[in-house]
């Protein structure tokens, strides 16, 4: 794991508008069958809550459902999001007492074929709500927190970068999490 962070931080990319069309859609979603994996390689439906190894609720859905994700991410940041977005985008939800374990995103053979060529993937993680207390999203080897205001995009390299979110006290934090490449 790197003793160095890059980061980046952008503010208010998206509105409390566009949050909220998230967070009233992922609340439709049923959460009484989560499928429990170890990891993303093998297939997990959309629009299906799951857990991993570290992260307590994930609900995957693809990266065009909402056009205000590009549109917002093209106007606020230095991204394209056509271009530089993988194909699904995440949800993660932390409930009272949950916490995301110390990690680094996967090392996968998409990633390995884009070191090859001189690029890599980063993480994005824009910030859905703030009313919760605790769930402080800390990143690096010495736990650096990333105060991430609501609309809030930071952006890691969470392949090299480890990082983690701190037991949630009260309430419930949602993040959308998109994986892209070379930023």
């Amino acid at each position: 794991m790197t003793t160095n962070l890059t980061l980046k931080h952008f503010k208010n990319v998206f509105s409390q508008e566009h949050c909220n069309s998230i967070l009233d859609y992922i609340n439709s979603i049923p959460k009484d069958n989560v499928v429990n994996i170890n990891n993303e390689y093998g297939e997990v439906p959309d629009e299906q809550w799951y857990g991993i190894n570290v992260i307590p609720n994930r609900l995957r859905f693809d990266r065009h459902k909402f056009s205000f994700i590009a549109d917002s991410i093209n106007k606020n940041t230095p991204y394209n999001y056509d271009d530089w977005a993988l194909d699904m985008v995440y949800v993660n939800s932390y409930y009272q007492g949950d916490v995301c374990d110390r990690h680094i995103d996967l090392n996968t053979e998409y990633r390995q074929e884009l070191l090859k060529e001189g690029k890599d993937l980063y993480t994005a993680i824009i910030l859905l709500n703030n009313d919760f207390e605790g769930g402080t999203l800390k990143a690096g080897n010495r736990d650096m927190p990333l105060d991430l205001g609501l609309g809030d995009m930071v952006v890691i390299n969470g392949f090299t970068t480890s990082h983690l979110v701190t037991e949630i006290s009260k309430g419930e934090r949602h993040t959308l999490v998109i994986w892209g490449k070379s930023v």
